[in-house]
């Protein structure tokens, strides 16, 4: 995985394999998803997104894995060194949550299961919208934060296939330290997040 990639090209040739193999700066690869080698109930997609200041924070989990659906959220408290997750499944999903083809574009809207989510990516901004009302056996969390994404700012990109079946891939990118505004309500009590100013950041982890 030393070769960094720096032209852009589709992700996978005619026969579902990597045109490129390597890493990049850039999400320079299109993902033509209409290539694998495989059917819907193998192909896995998923946005990760992590918002964290010093003393807490939360992560949301949005993944089509094909047979089934997951979405989950993640509070944690670093100051009483606790987490708190809870999540729904949703079976044979086979691509019905319509993740985008690209972490550049496209939105994710779901009401599933008592959970409603929207992330809304635009120019510069990602806005994460999450409401979960009987998060945590009824306590619930509802969240609304906002993601500054510098268009200049490298990030991961790694392209990469199974040594042993190469129509078998992992296609990922990570996008680190943006500055993150807004609130969680969990229960009765409010969380802000400042950006810089508490050293509030979010990532995304897509793929």
């Amino acid at each position: 995985m030393q070769n960094e990639i720096t032209e852009p090209s589709d992700l996978l040739d005619e026969n579902g394999h990597l045109v490129q193999k390597g890493w990049a700066r850039r999400l320079l690869m299109k993902y033509n998803k209409e290539n694998i080698a495989a059917g819907p109930m193998r192909v896995k997609e998923w946005d990760y997104y992590a918002v964290l200041n010093p003393k807490y924070g939360i992560t949301f989990t949005v993944a089509d894995l094909g047979f089934a659906g997951l979405i989950a959220v993640v509070w944690l408290d670093f100051e009483s060194k606790t987490f708190t997750p809870d999540e729904v499944m949703v079976m044979f999903t086979k691509g019905r949550f319509n993740m985008p083809k690209t972490s550049e574009e496209g939105n994710i809207t779901l009401n599933e299961n008592g959970i409603s989510l929207s992330f809304i990516k635009k120019e510069r901004e990602r806005l994460l919208r999450f409401e979960f009302s009987q998060f945590n056996e009824g306590e619930g969390i509802k969240a609304d934060l906002k993601l500054i994404q510098d268009p200049e700012m490298d990030s991961m990109v790694i392209a990469t296939p199974w040594k042993k079946k190469p129509t078998r891939f992992y296609f990922n990118q990570k996008i680190n330290c943006m500055p993150a505004t807004g609130n969680v309500k969990k229960g009765d009590e409010v969380f802000t997040f400042n950006g810089d100013e508490d050293r509030s950041y979010g990532v995304l982890d897509w793929g």
